[in-house]
């Protein structure tokens, strides 16, 4: 089968991910590539070669050169969207897949052109959330884009949650038969192969995250505080970037918890993210909005157990919170009341959740998921093998 993939960006081989979409889009296709011809058209970025080729994966860089943004640049978008059409019009697959908001009117149109189906991977959907989470100015044209992208009759669609899954059903009416649920992934031998000597020595909360309202950092940092009479030794990293940095940072200030708070930025290479997470001794999640909630899944195969928020796509990942506990969403008060039972817990009881933890996470890895996505591609196409 020859399957044409399309997500706007796609870092280069020798770089870290931009992000999850990012990282699906190139894991599943370098697992459907060892018995498939399959292509990835993304926009072209500093680093990146118009043509590369990525593990059997053949990627193509389209358009005039540009730089990764999460927001606005609404005109290079239309553009690419186009080129979409063009290189896919050239191209002749099979089937075509757009991952993530800005692909899926080039993915449509181009697989409309060329009489193929059409399929649309679904990260989230935020209908009604968009000014909420990303100001009004995106948040206005975010909430029409995807409304408009999203009526687009593709022949299939690929939810990544079964919340995310219900929102298509409930929110744009999509019918429920088009929509398949497929997992995001994760590397679980890169996991077992990288290795540390042993913990940090304070006691340790990480969390990893873009600096953004909707994950609730601020949250954390006020949980810290409740627990420095329980933990007098606890320091928290915050691993990741956002516009929220010189508010977190004066906030820990403003708490007095400066000196117990580590802001490390993001952290590129992946090899390096693992090592933080095993030297630390619980995960923290305060976020009230997420598609997936990957990062959770993330710890669990790096070993160490979470808090994380009770939300639905959170209760999914986490069957109900195996290898864990779940908190109240916005109650700094009960995530720190949960992250002082992981972390004064002296009976190990937690701790016997471990197996159960790496159990769970096998149901994640990149081969069982491309099987099931290969399944879906071909019962889209009749039946092609």
């Amino acid at each position: 089968m020859k399957i044409a993939m399309v997500t706007e960006y796609l870092a280069p081989k020798e770089l870290p991910r931009f992000g999850g979409v990012d990282a699906r889009t190139i894991n599943l296709a370098r697992c459907l590539a060892t018995d498939n011809d399959v292509h990835i058209i993304t926009a072209h970025i500093d680093g990146g070669r118009r043509v590369e080729q990525f593990d059997g994966v053949t990627i193509h860089r389209v358009g005039a050169q540009r730089r990764f943004t999460q927001r606005g640049d609404f005109l290079q978008r239309l553009k690419f969207n186009r080129q979409v059409v063009e290189k896919i019009s050239s191209m002749q697959p099979d089937v075509v897949d757009g991952s993530g908001f800005v692909s899926y009117a080039g993915c449509y149109k181009a697989a409309e052109r060329i009489s193929v189906p059409s399929v649309a991977t679904i990260h989230e959907v935020w209908q009604g959330e968009w000014i909420q989470n990303m100001g009004f100015v995106n948040g206005f044209a975010g909430h029409f884009l995807e409304k408009q992208y999203l009526g687009y009759n593709f022949d299939g669609y690929t939810s990544v949650s079964v919340f995310t899954k219900k929102k298509l059903v409930e929110k744009l009416g999509i019918d429920e038969e088009k929509i398949a649920v497929i997992y995001n992934g994760i590397d679980l031998d890169l996991y077992k192969k990288t290795t540390v000597d042993e913990k940090f020595p304070n006691t340790t909360v990480v969390t990893v995250c873009r600096l953004v309202p909707y994950k609730r950092v601020d949250d954390l940092l006020r949980a810290i505080q409740l627990l420095e009479s329980a933990v007098p030794d606890i320091n928290l990293k915050i691993v990741g970037s956002g516009p929220q940095k010189d508010y977190l940072q004066k906030l820990s200030k403003k708490l007095d918890i400066e000196h117990k708070v580590d802001f490390l930025g993001r952290i590129n290479d992946t090899r390096d993210l693992i090592k933080v997470l095993k030297k630390s001794h619980v995960f923290a999640l305060p976020s009230i909005v997420e598609g997936f909630g990957m990062v959770v899944i993330e710890a669990m195969a790096a070993d160490i157990p979470y808090v994380a928020s009770d939300i639905p796509p959170i209760r999914e990942v986490t069957d109900g919170g195996i290898g864990g506990l779940l908190c109240k969403p916005k109650n700094h008060a009960d995530l720190a009341e949960k992250l002082r039972l992981l972390l004064t817990d002296n009976s190990g009881r937690f701790y016997t959740m471990d197996t159960q933890r790496r159990e769970h996470v096998k149901k994640f890895e990149w081969d069982a998921l491309a099987y099931k996505m290969k399944q879906w591609y071909n019962t889209l196409c009749g039946g092609m093998t």
